[in-house]
């Protein structure tokens, strides 16, 4: 019986040795793939990182210096002709036309010269931003496969650990002479054989997908990318389409169809491809945050609040994602806990500024983003309850009133911080008693003695090059700063910024502040909408709106 066991162990012991072997050679195979997908995207993220670096330079120098150089030519050609100098002007158009043949900005399909009009978004897409995109879906799925055989590598080995140790144990089995030390030796190491088998033979079936084995979907992918920021979201969508139905499980697709299907109002698909792609394994507080955004539009606020709740709890550095969750509330009559939502947002605003100063810092772009983006959620529900139609239904508001009272409290609370932490570093205090009455906006019209008139209005017609403010004026000191911020069709444009002490005293009437100077004979302000807010000390203390007609 003695010699029959040990040599039924000796042959469990042969068989384990080729289970090692063969186990040895899958570890060796996986990291070899391991490896080889390491160098693929090293590779790839180089090229990715040469691409993108000399196509921003490309188009940088191709817009801010071959278009801009063609575009003052311009200009000075058609100033030149107003004067009647017809010949200036022709070795001005001369000069521009000689530019066009110096940057491929400059021709067709992106260059119109007869209305001087330029496509760079196109350029950009097609220069290198395309490209680039394909290269970094490409490397994402060379990462992912060698993350897949690390895994697989490193399972590899803790199987060999596994029958190595079985191996002992078999030995010992067949070394010594204790009955019941044999069986439980040979027990144990049989079961330790099973076990490493069995999960060696799982690890092996276990399939790498390799995205780069479907490269029809990452060119549709990309090309929907591109659409996407040239701001053709239709086409987005489409090609989009295209890329699921090539791929099904390309979880970056369905995240980019459901942020086009958001553009496009469609709110019910948007929100599919988001938890389609929350099913695959994207959980960024960006994707949350904009199926919230989704869920809300439908008003589904409490699946809205809920999700927004989550990805606040897991992402406190998520500014925007709070103010949602703070507008959420706000709409569905949830208002103390909106008014301590905007309030914590706004408290984590000026933390991080506060940090900022003391670090001899900036605060993040992010951050001004978070702020104005508040604003703008406020500003719908406003205008939801105002015009009594839109997305999401304002039949769904409780209360109207009250929301829009609270409202109009918090965007000037937000809009006020913003200044402060901007300019002051600090949110702003006290309460204002400035006044600001009768704010109104004109042209001003010069007559030939010097004088100076005002067309006062809010609406003006096309090509007008001047603009003032004007208004009457009480409690103000000298030395108070000065802000005033121009929105141009709801952005803000920091050109037309100003920043200034108070020098005019405490009180007065028909005071002019120019928002817009002619600086030349062809200079007109753009057909918009523009909207002005002036603050004194970091406090709103007016706001006006006027519109250049076409």
């Amino acid at each position: 019986m003695g010699d029959r066991f040990k040599g039924f162990i000796s042959v469990l012991i042969a068989i384990v040795t080729v289970l090692t072997a063969v186990v040895a050679y899958f570890q060796s195979d996986a990291s070899n793939r391991d490896d080889r997908a390491g160098r693929d995207a090293n590779s790839l993220a180089v090229e990715m990182l040469g691409q993108n670096v000399s196509g921003s330079t490309r188009s940088y120098y191709d817009y801010n210096q071959a278009y801009q150089t063609w575009f003052e030519l311009d200009v000075l050609a058609t100033a030149a002709e107003a004067r009647g100098d017809d010949a200036a002007a022709n070795r001005y158009f001369a000069a521009a036309e000689s530019m066009q043949s110096l940057s491929p900005l400059l021709q067709p399909p992106y260059f119109d010269p007869a209305t001087g009009e330029v496509d760079f978004t196109r350029y950009e897409v097609d220069t290198y931003l395309a490209r680039v995109t394909q290269l970094n879906e490409e490397y994402t799925a060379a990462a992912a496969v060698k993350d897949a055989w690390d895994t697989k590598a490193n399972a590899y080995v803790v199987h060999l650990t596994i029958l190595a140790v079985s191996l002992f144990l078999l030995g010992l089995a067949a070394a010594i002479d204790h009955r019941a030390s044999q069986m439980i030796f040979s027990v144990v190491g049989v079961a330790l054989v099973s076990v490493a088998t069995l999960w060696a033979g799982a690890t092996y079936l276990e399939p790498v997908a390799d995205l780069r084995d479907n490269p029809a979907a990452i060119d549709a992918y990309a090309r929907g990318v591109s659409y996407a920021y040239m701001g053709d979201e239709a086409a987005a969508r489409a090609a989009f389409d295209e890329a699921a139905q090539i791929q099904p499980d390309y979880a970056a697709v369905y995240v980019a169809r459901g942020t086009a299907q958001l553009e496009l109002g469609e709110y019910v698909a948007a929100a599919e491809d988001f938890e389609r792609a929350r099913a695959l394994g994207i959980e960024s507080p960006s994707m949350l945050g904009d199926l919230a955004v989704a869920l809300y539009y439908q008003g589904r606020f409490a699946d809205a609040i809920a999700l927004q709740q989550q990805v606040v709890a897991n992402s406190p550095t998520e500014l925007w994602v709070q103010f949602d969750l703070g507008a959420s509330l706000i709409i569905s009559g949830q208002l103390d806990a909106a008014r301590a939502t905007y309030r914590a947002a706004m408290d984590a605003a000026i933390a991080e500024v506060a940090a900022a100063n003391e670090a001899g810092t900036t605060p993040s772009s992010e951050l001004w983003f978070g702020l104005s983006y508040g604003v703008i959620g406020l500003d719908e529900i406003r205008s939801l309850i105002a015009d009594g139609t839109g997305v999401p239904d304002p039949a769904l508001i409780p209360n109207p009133a009250a929301v829009d009272a609270l409202a109009a409290e918090l965007t000037t609370e937000i809009k006020q911080l913003t200044v402060g932490l901007e300019f002051l570093g600090a949110p702003p205090t006290g309460t204002l008693e400035a006044q600001i009455t009768d704010l109104s906006f004109g042209e001003p019209i010069y007559g030939d003695d010097g004088s100076v008139d005002y067309e006062i209005g809010n609406e003006f017609e096309s090509g007008i090059s001047e603009v003032s403010m004007l208004f009457d004026y009480a409690g103000m000191r000298d030395g108070q700063e000065i802000v005033i911020k121009v929105f141009i069709d709801d952005k803000e444009d920091p050109s037309w910024r100003i920043v200034a002490p108070w020098d005019a005293g405490a009180d007065g009437e028909g005071y002019e502040i120019p928002l817009a100077i002619s600086y030349s004979d062809t200079f007109v302000l753009s057909t918009a909408s523009y909207s002005v807010e002036m603050y004194v000390d970091g406090l709103l203390a007016a706001e006006g709106d006027f519109f250049i007609e076409e």
